[in-house]
């Protein structure tokens, strides 16, 4: 079972046609084959090198556990007042074990188009609110035009 196929873009598969298993330990199998497939499949159709979000957690270490085996991984961390050291550390474990190139991006509430409620009022909580969408979206557009 393949939801991603070689050298193809990402698309919507109907899978209802998936025989179900009897065995927890069989669909633990196959959705381990699957996942691992249909990533490493998109680190070989990118001709082996990619860039991975890396949280520290289980789903984006895996995803980089597997990508590693396939081709060259480039994991990136954020990281504010907000973020558990342990993550942190389980991010670093993983980028270390797998021998993906880490970076730690750090940042505060400005760079984040959410926080902790403002205690402000109305109108100017809102403009202080469009304002941080504003520069996220902003920074993103310069770091993209400089990659041009």
């Amino acid at each position: 079972m393949r939801l991603l196929a070689p050298e193809a873009p990402p698309q919507l598969v109907d899978v209802t046609g998936v025989d179900p298993v009897d065995e927890l330990r069989e669909g633990a199998v196959r959705f381990g084959q699957a996942l691992t497939d249909s990533v490493q499949d998109r680190v070989r159709a990118t001709g082996g090198a990619v860039g991975a979000d890396l949280s520290g957690g289980p789903d984006s270490s895996a995803a980089v556990a597997l990508a590693a085996d396939a081709g060259t991984v480039h994991a990136v961390t954020y990281a504010d007042g907000y973020t558990s050291g342990e993550d942190m550390a389980f991010a670093s474990r993983i980028a270390e074990h797998t021998g993906a190139r880490h970076t730690v991006a750090t940042g505060g509430d400005e760079q984040l188009p959410f926080g902790f409620p403002d205690r402000r009022g109305g109108k100017q909580r809102e403009q202080a609110e469009d304002d941080k969408v504003l520069r996220l979206v902003g920074g993103h557009l310069g770091t993209l035009a400089c990659h041009r």
